[in-house]
C-alpha cells in the first residue's frame, strides 16, 4: 500500500479543483491512501471523501521563512509518505518537494502551461483554443507518479442535492425555484457590474416562484448583499450566516447558481448545482472552468480583446469599464437562468 502526499495551499477555487481528482484517485486505488495538505479553510471540502483520503491542515503563518519551511519538511518527512504530488509548484512547495524527494522518494509537479496561457491573452498573435484544465493538470501529476485517474462527473462529484443546515432557510415549497447569486470575485476584471447584478436580482425577485440567496464574504460584501435583500420577501443575504460546510449544503439545494469566475463557481460545482457563469476579462479556455453539471451555461461575449488576462487582475486594455462584462444585459442573464430552469416565458 502506498501513501501519496498532495500539496495545494491556495487559492480556495484552485484547492476546490483538486477535489474531483483526489476523489477519483481514492476510488480508482482503494488500496492506497492520499493526504491533501492545504490551509485549514479548505478542510470542509474533504469531509465527505472515501476513507483512504485524509486532509492535513497547515497554517502557513506558523511556518514562515526558511526555518519554518524546514520545520514543516521535517514534520512531513516523519509521517512517512511514499510519493509527493505537488499540485501548486510555488516556491514553498518546490522546496518541500525537493527535500522530500532527496532520498529517492518519487515526486511530480503540476505543469501550468504558462507559455500557452500567454499566447491565449496575446492581443496581436492570440491563439484562442482550449487549454488543459486545472483538473486535468492535477490528474497529470498523479499519472506521472504511476497513478493514472479518469475524472468524470459520475465519480468525481457527489450526487446533486445538499442537506439542510441546522439554521437553514426551511423547506423548499412545491414548484419553487431556488437561485443563488454570487456576484463577487477577487479581481475587478471578473466581476459583473454590481448595479447590473442588482437589476438581475430585481427581475428574478419579481417572479413569484423564485427565491434568491446572495453569497459573499467580508463586511463590504455583506453590506451590499444585505441592501439588495431589503424590500424583498424572497431574497436572502447569506453573508456571515454560515460556515463553508453549511454553505456547501445549501448550494446543493439550489436549482442554479449565478456566479463569476470565482471560488463560488467551483463550490457550486462540488455541491452538484448547475451554474450560469459570467465571464469577462478571463476565459474558460484558460483552464480554470469547473466541472459543470449538465445544463450549466457559460455566458460571455465574443470580443477581439478577450481574454486579456488569465486571472482578471489586469486593467482593461481599451480603457473601458470592462465592456466584456458591462455589455451583458441583465435581461440576458435572466433569460439564460430561465432556460436552465426550463421556465416558459
Amino acid at each position: 500500500m502506498a501513501h501519496v502526499l498532495a500539496m495545494r495551499f491556495s487559492a480556495l477555487g484552485d484547492v476546490a479543483m483538486t477535489v474531483p481528482v483526489v476523489r477519483s484517485f481514492a476510488l480508482a486505488y482503494p488500496q492506497h491512501e492520499v493526504t491533501l495538505v492545504s490551509r485549514p479553510m479548505a478542510a470542509p471540502l474533504f469531509e465527505d471523501m472515501p476513507e483512504n483520503v485524509h486532509f492535513r491542515a497547515v497554517n502557513v503563518n506558523n511556518y514562515k521563512g526558511l526555518n519554518g519551511l524546514m520545520r514543516l519538511y521535517r514534520e512531513l518527512e516523519a509521517e512517512g509518505y511514499d510519493a509527493v504530488a505537488d499540485l501548486h509548484d510555488v516556491l514553498r512547495t518546490k522546496l518541500l518537494r525537493l527535500r522530500l524527494g532527496s532520498g529517492g522518494r518519487p515526486t511530480a509537479h503540476i505543469r501550468k502551461g504558462r507559455k500557452e496561457k500567454k499566447r491565449l491573452t496575446c492581443l496581436n498573435h492570440r491563439q484562442l483554443q482550449p487549454l488543459r484544465t486545472s483538473v486535468e493538470r492535477y490528474a497529470d501529476v498523479f499519472a506521472r507518479l504511476g497513478y493514472p485517474v479518469t475524472v468524470d462527473l459520475e465519480t468525481a462529484l457527489p450526487a446533486s442535492g445538499g442537506s439542510e443546515p441546522a439554521k437553514g432557510p426551511g423547506k423548499k415549497e412545491d414548484g419553487q425555484r431556488w437561485i443563488g447569486v454570487a456576484p463577487f470575485a477577487r479581481h475587478k476584471g471578473k466581476i459583473y457590474p454590481l448595479e447590473q447584478t442588482a437589476q438581475v436580482i430585481r427581475l428574478l425577485a419579481q417572479k413569484p416562484d423564485c427565491r434568491l440567496f446572495l453569497f459573499g464574504a467580508g463586511e463590504q460584501e455583506r453590506q451590499w448583499c444585505d441592501t439588495q435583500a431589503e424590500g424583498y420577501d424572497n431574497v436572502t443575504s447569506l453573508v456571515g450566516q454560515y460556515n463553508m460546510k453549511e454553505e456547501l449544503n445549501l448550494m446543493g439545494r439550489l436549482d442554479v447558481m449565478i456566479c463569476m469566475d470565482s471560488a463560488n463557481l467551483h463550490l457550486a460545482s462540488l455541491a452538484g448545482t448547475r451554474t450560469v457563469v459570467l465571464w469577462g476579462a478571463t476565459h474558460p479556455y484558460a483552464g480554470f472552468a469547473a466541472l459543470q453539471r449538465p445544463g450549466s451555461r457559460n455566458l460571455q461575449l465574443d470580443m477581439e480583446c478577450r481574454p486579456c488576462s488569465i486571472f482578471g487582475n489586469k486593467p482593461c486594455k481599451n480603457n473601458e469599464p470592462y465592456a466584456c462584462l458591462h455589455d451583458i444585459a441583465p435581461e440576458t442573464v435572466v433569460e439564460t437562468v430561465e432556460e436552465v430552469l426550463g421556465i416558459k416565458k
